[in-house]
């Protein structure tokens, strides 16, 4: 069985171009890294991060996660039957080159993406083939463990929870 392996962009960066790699990462450990997963002795993984928040560029992020809203669509196959579409929508540019580059050459190693469950399908990112996530197993396992995961983080007031915090206190305060 291999080692799995979650490697954050630097070290993966690192590890897709060893020859380029970054202090405090020795190039011949990268190429030896490099090696193991392409022999599959580590199987690696990224997360989507790296396409869902990592790939809009840094002076586009409020305007790209404000414009975050839900989209509907309802059809009607008969008098008794309504199927409604819900999805979540931004406005987003196209990935930069280097994130496509990036991502398509872990994926050319095997690679694969690491959900982060936000939304009631347990994605952010499209996976129209089924080949760019991990299959997560039982949806409701993996929910579950997000679930207690981000709790977890919450109780340690760190994460998400500093945020829900400040917003809680501003909007006590300008309840006033």
């Amino acid at each position: 069985m291999p080692l799995r392996v979650t490697f954050d962009t630097g070290a993966l960066d690192d590890m897709l171009w060893p020859e380029s790699a970054k202090q405090p990462t020795d190039p011949a450990d990268a190429t030896w890294v490099r090696a193991a997963v392409q022999a599959g002795v580590i199987q690696g993984f990224f997360s989507e991060n790296l396409v869902t928040l990592e790939g809009i560029k840094n002076k586009d992020r409020v305007d790209v996660l404000g414009s975050t809203r839900l989209q509907s669509q309802s059809t009607s196959t008969g008098p008794n039957s309504i199927t409604l579409s819900i999805s979540l929508v931004q406005d987003r540019n196209p990935l930069p080159p280097k994130f496509v580059k990036r991502i398509q050459a872990a994926r050319d190693l095997g690679m694969r993406a690491l959900m982060v469950p936000r939304s009631a399908d347990g994605v952010c990112a499209k996976d129209d083939d089924g080949t760019l996530f991990e299959p997560p197993g039982d949806l409701g396992q993996f929910v579950a463990k997000a679930t207690h995961l981000r709790s977890e983080i919450g109780a340690r007031d760190i994460g998400r929870a500093v945020a829900v915090k400040l917003g809680l206190q501003l909007s006590a305060r300008d309840a006033c």
